[in-house]
């Protein structure tokens, strides 16, 4: 499967932090934060709308922080 973009998100308990590359573009980077929740999760997805990011171009890698 071919991506274009790819997304890392790490998980807090209060917050999650996204970078996400063009995969053609490995030289820019964008960066945001969302809250953990549901309003957090909407923000992620309008954000990614935003920068052109159609999910089935996307690679998405989570690490989570702690037990």
């Amino acid at each position: 499967m071919n991506f274009n973009h790819i997304v890392g998100i790490d998980i807090t308990k209060r917050t999650f932090d996204v970078a996400h590359c063009q995969h053609t573009t490995k030289d820019s980077m964008a960066h945001h934060a969302f809250t953990n929740n549901s309003k957090g999760y909407k923000q992620l997805t309008a954000w990614l709308k935003r920068e052109n990011i159609a999910l089935n171009q996307v690679l998405i890698c989570l690490e989570n922080t702690g037990l």
